[in-house]
């Protein structure tokens, strides 16, 4: 009987699996390296996706007691501010997300839930309260509908 060599070096599928993982391990390294470095215009994106869809929520489901035309324009003068801050600050944004996801997961808004994200926005960029009508006539008008 002839015995066989050894073989020398991995086989065919150990190699495969190890080129496979390498591949992987790559392609995860650059995913994160380039979302912290896009770590701003990702966050934008998310948060402007969040107000387009809470004024697709208003304006299919009107909030008694505020103006939807009103609730438009805070919404879209915030989003254009955003758009053209050049640097954002994640954390502050980070805080503005959570103060809109709880509104989000209701499938209709109140006039408090609307109050408490048009609050949210006017801090963020404290110039977009001309928007708004007098702080008191808004109170008054959730009041009521309390």
């Amino acid at each position: 009987m002839t015995e066989q060599p050894m073989k020398k070096g991995m086989s065919k599928g150990c190699l495969i699996s190890l080129i496979i993982v390498g591949a992987l391990v790559v392609m995860v390294v650059i995913a994160g390296v380039t979302c912290y470095v896009k770590r701003a215009e990702i966050a934008k994106f998310g948060v402007k996706t969040m107000i387009t869809g809470l004024k697709t929520q208003v304006n299919d489901n009107p909030v008694e007691g505020i103006d939807t035309a009103m609730f438009n324009a805070v919404s879209d003068a915030f989003l254009v501010r955003l758009e053209q801050t050049e640097e954002v600050d994640i954390k502050r944004l980070g805080v503005l997300t959570q103060t809109i996801q709880p509104i989000m997961s209701n499938k209709a808004i109140d006039s408090a839930e609307a109050m408490w994200y048009l609050e949210a926005l006017v801090e963020y960029y404290p110039d977009l309260e001309e928007f708004l009508p007098e702080v008191e006539q808004l109170q008054d008008s959730v009041e009521v509908l309390e």
